[in-house]
Formats: structure tokens, C-alpha cells, sequence
């Protein structure tokens, strides 16, 4: 059972600009982490970026997975989706923003219950 819900293909023309829904605080700041974020996944470089304490674990035996697959199988793997379907936070959504003019696509996973 996936314990965080996952918004797939969700159109962001401002790619850059992203508040937390809950505190509404700009997300991605170096300076000011978000309580509310889980993790953030950017595809086209393939890694994920602030990594709540509560799921660090699960990201590791993603990316530990991913790495024993084989090429076209990773090519295939979702990672943030599959972070999402082992994650137990029913209190979560994983929003996805979709590749545009501005860069590659990315995932964002906040915790509402935060």
C-alpha cells in the first residue's frame, strides 16, 4: 500500500518558485529548511536534496536499489515514486512538476502533519 500520495504531471511554468503549502515558506533555500519537506527529487540530475530525517533511510535503499539495477532498468525506475510507495507518512503528498523551458522536472514531498 503507498502511504504517500503521489500528484503526478502537475504543470509549474515558475519552475524555480515553490512555497510550502502548510507554512508557506519558499522551499529550496540553503539558508531555511522547510520542516515540511520530506525530500525533493530533481530528474535530470538524478538525485534527491533535503531529505527529512524521517525517510532518510528509505532514500537510502532507493538510491542503494538503483544502483544494483542495470542501465535499462534504471532508466525505466522512478525514484521518487518508489520512495513514495515505501515511505510510511500517510499525512504526505509527493507533488510532481513536469519538465518545461526552464529545466528538467522534479518531485517535491511535503508532510502536511508535520
Amino acid at each position: 500500500m503507498q502511504m504517500v500520495h503521489v500528484v503526478t504531471q502537475y504543470s509549474h511554468d515558475d519552475a524555480g518558485l515553490f512555497y510550502c503549502p502548510v507554512c508557506g515558506s519558499e522551499l529550496g533555500r540553503v539558508d531555511e529548511r522547510c520542516p515540511h519537506v520530506l525530500f525533493t527529487y530533481f530528474e535530470e540530475v538524478g538525485e534527491f536534496t533535503d531529505v527529512s530525517d524521517l525517510i532518510s533511510h528509505v532514500v537510502a535503499d532507493v538510491e542503494k536499489q538503483l544502483e544494483e539495477m542495470d542501465d535499462d532498468s534504471r532508466m525505466d525506475a522512478d525514484p521518487a515514486q518508489l520512495v513514495a510507495e515505501r515511505a510510511d507518512i500517510p499525512s504526505a503528498i509527493c507533488f510532481r512538476f513536469s519538465a518545461n523551458v526552464t529545466g528538467g522536472g522534479y518531485a517535491v514531498a511535503i508532510n502536511f502533519g508535520a
